[in-house]
């Protein structure tokens, strides 16, 4: 996996792939031009999470740091009285945390464990104007999910996280407004570029912004934690994916 050396810190954005150097810079996303397109409906498309699917990001902080934040699809397991998929996080740092995905038909949910409270991460259709609240409920979930309002049966010794919390596990943050402001392509610093790409936006205060751009068949791509108008695109926190496989 190549490596890059800034200031003397390790960089390695990286998204680890098989198709070759080149195979992930071929931009072969279609744009989003309607809600009939499937692209828009499809929750896989943006949030691929086929057992081995693996995106390795170069996240740099406002502090100079640089660390590499490798995201795996693991295994579908039983999760209260649901299923999610397993998602790996190990960062350079040595950090390593499990989280768990679960998805219905229009949205994406993240868990940190099954104590924990989930956040919506997407809702379809990705098109823009489209918002939501990334604060939800198990509640709200499972209704979602299951269309039945009863509450899980949550066992304790299940699906705990291991080797300490990887902060941030994935770059949430600001306020709980989700709002799909466009489709683009995103350019990366690799040399990727990526059409079809979704921005969506979420406030931490009145000036201050966090941006996340998804791909369909990739997922997130690139995300800019803290930025305002005068400082973009650059922020308290920038990832941009390297390599995927």
């Amino acid at each position: 996996m190549p490596r890059r050396y800034l200031i003397g810190f390790f960089m390695a954005a990286v998204f680890t792939f098989t198709l070759g150097w080149m195979g992930c810079s071929e931009n072969e996303s279609s744009i989003i031009s309607s809600a009939n397109d499937p692209a828009v409906n499809n929750t896989v498309n943006y949030f691929p999470l086929s057992e081995g699917h693996k995106i390795i990001y170069e996240v740099t902080y406002s502090n100079g740091t640089i660390e590499e934040i490798t995201f795996t699809v693991g295994a579908e397991v039983p999760f209260g009285v649901t299923t999610a998929t397993q998602w790996f996080i190990e960062s350079s740092n040595g950090s390593k945390d499990t989280n768990f995905i679960v998805t219905s038909d229009s949205s994406v949910y993240l868990y940190t464990d099954l104590q924990a409270i989930p956040e919506k991460l997407l809702s379809y259709p990705l098109l823009p104007g489209a918002t939501w609240n990334r604060y939800v409920t198990t509640e709200d979930v499972l209704d979602d999910v299951l269309n039945d309002n009863d509450n899980p049966e949550v066992d304790e010794d299940d699906n705990g996280t291991d080797n300490g919390v990887l902060l941030p596990a994935y770059p949430t943050t600001g306020s709980g407004d989700m709002v799909v402001e466009n489709t683009e392509t995103i350019a990366l610093s690799s040399g990727g570029a990526y059409s079809g790409s979704v921005r969506i936006r979420n406030n931490s205060s009145t000036e201050v912004k966090n941006y996340y751009w998804y791909t369909p068949g990739i997922g997130l791509t690139k995300y800019i934690i803290s930025t305002t108008d005068q400082t973009y695109p650059n922020g308290q926190i920038v990832g941009e994916m390297v390599y995927y496989f």
